[in-house]
């Protein structure tokens, strides 16, 4: 832990940097939001705010999904506030709730959209990423949990194309089949274990399988039997790969947001467990 870094002084603010950082972030995020509403929301939006209740979707895939992409926007932010100077409570506390509070904008977007609604389950998922931010920079100045992605094709996203995706792209992205997320620990630093070798994680994961509809009762009436499985396997925790050079540092975070394929033990109701000696 550097204990240099937690200072609240704020004579090395660099408002130059910060300054940079706030107008290329304002800028950047108010063109996304204006593409997004002018693609994915046209002919949809409506004049009547309302709510959703979508929490029974997907098995859940997707409010997790919120959580990851809250969780490493705000993890983001915290890094290059810090990088602008800022205190240790401000990056933390500003940084941390940046994640969830970017995204209401788009719950706001759904509210107003004739085909969804803004949807609490959402709003808490998007918070729950960034309070495992702000939590762990609170209590140890660094991450030692980190949600993380894995995606492998299905052959279900071929059944709806126009649901789960008809491009390699929009399966990525739609087909919550080929989805898991991971939570990955960091032995060495939860349990102070010297001899763990410290990039290595232990990661627990989450999918679901066999979801042509949103809802269990969907697929159900159209034969199919949606079921949720986890997962038991290994990670890198490339944040812990210790180099001088200033573009593997970046490739090295951008790595850690997903899961390296390992071997895998899953358990779910369907088929009990099972042993993959590669899973992604």
């Amino acid at each position: 832990m550097l204990h240099a870094q937690t200072t609240d002084s704020t004579e090395i603010f660099n408002k130059k940097r910060f300054t940079l950082l706030t107008t290329a972030s304002g800028v950047t995020y108010t063109g996304g939001m204006v593409l997004l509403g002018s693609i994915w929301y046209k002919d949809q939006l409506s004049s009547e705010f309302k709510f959703f209740d979508d929490n029974d979707e997907w098995r859940g895939v997707d409010k997790i999904g919120h959580l990851y992409t809250s969780f490493h926007v705000s993890n983001a932010a915290v890094r290059v506030l810090k990088w602008t100077g800022s205190s240790r409570k401000k990056s933390i506390l500003f940084g941390g709730f940046t994640g969830a509070a970017l995204m209401i904008p788009i719950e706001v977007l759904d509210g107003f959209s004739d085909e969804y609604g803004a949807s609490w389950g959402d709003l808490t998922a998007n918070t729950a990423g960034s309070v495992l931010v702000v939590t762990q920079h609170l209590l140890w100045d660094e991450i030692r949990i980190t949600p993380k992605f894995s995606y492998h094709e299905t052959s279900y996203a071929t059944m709806r194309p126009n649901t789960l995706g008809a491009t390699t792209m929009e399966r990525f992205l739609k087909d919550y089949n080929g989805q898991t997320y991971w939570l990955s620990f960091n032995i060495a630093s939860l349990t102070h274990l010297e001899k763990f070798p410290k990039w290595l994680n232990v990661s627990i994961g989450y999918g679901a399988e066999e979801m042509l509809y949103a809802l269990p009762s969907q697929n159900s009436e159209n034969g199919y039997h949606s079921y949720a499985r986890g997962f038991l396997s290994l990670d890198v925790d490339f944040n812990r790969i210790k180099t001088k050079h200033a573009f593997l540092r970046g490739l090295f975070r951008g790595l850690n947001m997903l899961h390296v394929p390992f071997p895998a033990l899953e358990y779910n109701g369907r088929n009990g467990f099972q042993f993959h000696p590669l899973y992604f």
